[in-house]
């Protein structure tokens, strides 16, 4: 009798097959729609943008304190509800030097005139291909929509 001591060339076809099928899998979790890879380009997009409008909400924050506090020196009448502080934040909104690297900002100004304004300051944070819109309300404040891909990106509604 013979004594065999190598591997037969189906079980080294069948051992090729199932390595391939391992890595199509693997490949496909990297790099599918919903792979490791585009997950982690998201999340970074969004931590990005989420340090953007924590920045962006403390300058709002920052220029309603200012407004109120040169407001007040000069006058009790200080109305919260008006186009000026809205300008106001706006304004310093606009002036961010230093957002988060990657990070680009747009502030579209409001339209019409006085207080028949027909909406607030527009702000959009951007990175990559991700964004997230904003708005400076009439009374200063800021309301966000969810960071989601630009051209899935909802504004928020007053």
């Amino acid at each position: 009798m013979k004594n065999n001591k190598g591997i037969t060339l189906i079980a080294l076809v069948i051992t090729i097959i199932v390595l391939l099928i391992l890595a199509g899998i693997t490949i496909a979790m990297l790099t599918g729609e919903n792979g490791i890879l585009s997950n982690a380009t998201k999340s970074k997009a969004i931590n990005e943008l989420g340090a953007a409008k924590d920045l962006v909400a403390l300058t709002a924050n920052e220029a309603v304190s200012d407004y109120f506090e040169s407001t007040y020196v000069k006058s009790t009448n200080a109305n919260y509800d008006n186009p000026t502080l809205r300008n106001t934040v706006s304004a310093k909104i606009a002036d961010i030097k230093n957002l988060p690297a990657g990070v680009s900002m747009a502030v579209a100004p409001a339209t019409g005139t006085g207080d028949s304004v027909s909406y607030s300051h527009k702000i959009t944070l951007t990175y990559g291909d991700y964004s997230v819109k904003g708005l400076v309300t009439t009374n200063g404040s800021l309301k966000w929509g969810t960071a989601d891909k630009t051209a899935n990106a909802v504004e928020p509604t007053e």
